[in-house]
């Protein structure tokens, strides 16, 4: 049949067929296969099945792709709507099979698990555009307030509050309403189809945004892509570059390109976590001459380990919660950009790591131009590096997006903005 289906948040679609009733989609399918944009209009054929159908002749067809329905009318897409909910007992391992087999045939399908006839096809088209543009507003829903669903969980909680203030939050949303510029910032990491893998990095920018009336245009980089020879090409539209936390071998080849791309021309960098890691040993290959240079997770058997296993590390076999986890302390060089950023000397950051700087090339990295700019209080673990002739090339084993908020900005967040938009402009 034909219907029409509206984009919601947090995943779900809403679909209407000829017969009116709604059907809420969680949606894990439904994707055009030539530009992977979401399957969303008002001219889709959709076909409804319930679990039993799709048991039975459905799974025996999609194996043959040239077997399944095409769509009668030219330009319209093919959309399968499972629908589970009437089955107390839906079978998920075998709906899960189904999305994948449809995947393989490239065809767009959805799991739909509730149907309800609540809303019509205006008010839903209408919900799904207030949540989907008021961003930081639906916070402070005012129907959630004039219900007093702040005061039915004060009481809940039994929690002596105050009467909430709003001001600082509400000067946030209107200054977020009129951002007068906007800045491009490459991310360049390995799980950047999922964007939701970098969420609190991807808020922190925005946060940092806010801080210099600035909307943060992100551009998801997938590392793995990135190489010596395209990564001028693939970066040239960057004011900023951010290279975030991550585990494993994938993708590291193409942080340290976009590490020294950062370098060399002076665009502004900020490493977190690995990405720390990422731009000593960057470093360390093309300044210090050191070409096998690496961390012992990538490469166990390099001569020279800029980047080692923490020495508490070295019996550990579960390598589950045994990580330096949590907030530490770290001093600052009262010299240094990072110290200019957050105002102070002493910090505490969160950290999530089982590598780190090796102290034997400490010495050799400040002679050459790297600036060992944050220590733990005892000086044994380096904390934060930066470039002493980089206008902003700064780096954190910590996670400081963990930090941010949207009335108060992370600094080095806040720092790698401004530093983007004075890049931008000089360009």
């Amino acid at each position: 049949m034909q219907g029409k289906i509206i984009k919601g948040i947090a995943g779900f679609y809403y679909v209407y067929g000829e017969d009116e009733v709604l059907y809420e989609c969680k949606a894990k399918g439904i994707f055009r296969k030539d530009n992977q944009k979401p399957l969303v209009g008002d001219n889709v054929e959709i076909t409804i099945l319930d679990q039993q159908e799709q048991t039975g002749n459905l799974i025996r067809i999609l194996p043959r792709k040239n077997s399944l329905i095409r769509p009668a009318v030219a330009n319209v897409d093919q959309a399968f709507v499972i629908f589970a909910l009437e089955n107390p007992k839906p079978n998920f391992m075998l709906l899960d099979r189904f999305l994948i087999m449809m995947e393989q045939a490239e065809v767009p399908a959805v799991i739909c698990f509730n149907k309800k006839d609540l809303a019509s096809e205006e008010e839903t088209r209408t919900l799904c555009e207030i949540y989907r543009n008021c961003g930081y507003q639906v916070i402070l829903s005012s129907a959630l307030e004039k219900e007093g669903l702040d005061k039915i969980v004060v009481n809940t909680l039994k929690l002596d509050c105050k009467e909430p203030d709003h001001t600082d939050w509400m000067n946030m949303i209107d200054k977020n309403s009129h951002l007068s510029k906007e800045v491009n910032i490459a991310l360049v990491g390995k799980y950047v189809e999922l964007h939701d893998s970098y969420l609190s990095v991807n808020e922190a920018l925005k946060h940092g945004g806010l801080d210099h009336d600035a909307h943060v245009n992100i551009d998801w980089v997938d590392s793995e892509s990135i190489t010596e020879e395209n990564v001028a090409e693939r970066l040239k539209n960057a004011d900023g570059i951010l290279v975030p936390g991550g585990f494993g071998t994938r993708g590291i080849e193409g942080k340290i390109a976009a590490a020294k791309y950062a370098r060399e021309n002076k665009v502004p960098y900020l490493g977190i976590c690995l990405g720390l890691q990422i731009a000593i040993i960057e470093f360390a290959r093309n300044v210090l001459g050191l070409k096998d240079a690496n961390t012992t997770e990538i490469d166990p058997n390099t001569e020279n380990p800029v980047i080692y296993l923490m020495p508490d590390q070295h019996n550990v076999t579960d390598m589950g919660g045994t990580m330096r986890l949590g907030a530490y302390p770290c001093m600052l060089d009262e010299g240094s950009k990072a110290y200019k950023a957050y105002g102070k000397q002493l910090i505490s950051e969160r950290h999530r790591h089982r590598y780190e700087v090796n102290n034997d090339y400490r010495d050799l990295l400040e002679k050459n131009g790297m600036h060992i700019c944050g220590l733990s209080p005892d000086k044994h673990i380096v904390e934060m590096v930066e470039l002493k002739d980089h206008p902003w090339f700064v780096a954190s084993q910590a996670h400081p997006e963990f930090k941010s908020r949207p009335t108060k900005p992370h600094p080095l967040f806040s720092g790698l903005i401004g530093a983007a938009l004075d890049y931008r402009e000089s360009k």
